[in-house]
């Protein structure tokens, strides 16, 4: 059987939603399928504007000279898969395959003109309302003759107010890359980290914000931070930057760090909350479906409203002054996240595959 992912841009750059597709892919051509993963020059093109389309195809040549395109430089891939730089995903760009899996609302009207594809799949992991958001046509989306894969319970509950069937498949973490190797009670309650990204949906103002509110408090607090994006201009000197760290500082990094802040409005599943309670950090986070996934309110996390930095910054507080509290936060959470391991997902994952592809 070959199956191919259509993935929205090129592999370069560490992305959470990539990452899950990468597993998968390595899992797949290990158990002696034919996998292809395809990166899109042009994204519907007809959105785009002549001066776009015109970058477009200069970096379609320069990508495919440079390999650029592909994810090497931060994911380990199975060197068995096929990963290709086409100019669009539209069907006649993709080598022929049994299985087509869309990984975003943008690939899935692609998939959905697929003519000659025998089964066709969409892997939904995340409620997509960013990056100028079509809530129309993303609905649209959802409603297409597709089988759909959803990472989380909170999105299995938006197919069903859309009258859709989904499966439910919550992602893995992977053990052997981050680990528990300095113990809980031995770290500085004021070393915390967070994730920096660009995106308003991450909620990294209110981060900052909730932060500066509990160094007001205790002006001892250091921040780890880190991301795929140059550091940041004018970072107060209580926060270490990492960009894109390799598997010993990301370890060193969580290891380091007592709590790991989680301000997003919204996720699918989120990576690094459980990368964070992998390398036993106590979880102060937001209440969204992508955390609470993971996250119990005070017994792996303390849990606060959206987009509210006082009640965040108040769990942070928490977490320093009550040391027990703190202990038996990151130590719960530890444990729990131990429950979601790539080789259950994967087996859901490809049970699915297998009796929806089976059953056409």
């Amino acid at each position: 059987m070959t199956i191919t992912f259509l993935l929205p841009g090129p592999g370069n750059k560490p992305i959470g939603g990539a990452k899950v597709v990468y597993e998968y892919a390595n899992r797949l051509v290990n158990d002696g399928y034919t996998v292809n993963i395809a990166y899109p020059t042009l994204m519907l093109p007809k959105e785009m504007s002549l001066f776009n389309v015109f970058i477009r195809v200069l970096r379609y040549f320069y990508y495919i000279v440079m390999n650029k395109y592909k994810c090497s430089s931060w994911f380990s891939l199975d060197d068995k898969i096929n990963e290709k730089w086409v100019w669009t995903l539209s069907e006649k760009c993709i080598p022929k395959s049994d299985v087509v899996i869309a990984t975003s609302w943008r690939t899935a009207v692609y998939l959905n003109e697929y003519k000659n594809t025998k089964s066709k799949f969409y892997l939904i992991q995340g409620y997509e309302n960013w990056d100028n958001y079509d809530e129309k046509r993303l609905i649209e989306t959802w409603k297409y003759p597709i089988v759909k894969i959803v990472i989380a319970p909170w999105l299995q509950e938006i197919g069903k107010k859309l009258g859709e069937e989904t499966n439910l498949v919550e992602n893995g973490f992977n053990f052997d890359y981050f680990k528990l190797s300095n113990k809980i009670e031995t770290r500085n309650p004021n070393n915390l980290c967070m994730l920096y990204h660009k995106n308003e949906n991450k909620g990294i103002s209110d981060g900052f914000a909730a932060i500066e509110i509990a160094r007001q408090k205790y002006p001892q607090i250091t921040l780890n931070l880190f991301g795929v994006p140059s550091k940041p201009k004018n970072l107060p000197d209580w926060v270490n930057y990492y960009q894109k760290p390799n598997r010993e500082e990301f370890n060193n990094l969580y290891n380091q760090s007592a709590i790991y802040v989680a301000p997003s409005h919204t996720e699918g599943l989120c990576l690094t909350v459980g990368e964070a309670m992998q390398c036993g950090c106590a979880v102060a986070c937001t209440d969204i479906g992508g955390y609470t996934v993971l996250c119990c309110n005070e017994k792996n996390a303390l849990v606060s409203p959206v987009k509210n930095p006082s009640a965040l910054a108040n769990n942070i507080i928490r977490l320093i002054e009550d040391q027990s509290l703190k202990n038996a936060i990151a130590k719960n959470g530890n444990e729990n996240i131990r429950r979601f391991t790539w080789e259950s997902a994967y087996f859901k994952f490809k049970n699915i595959l297998e009796r929806e592809s089976n059953g056409k």
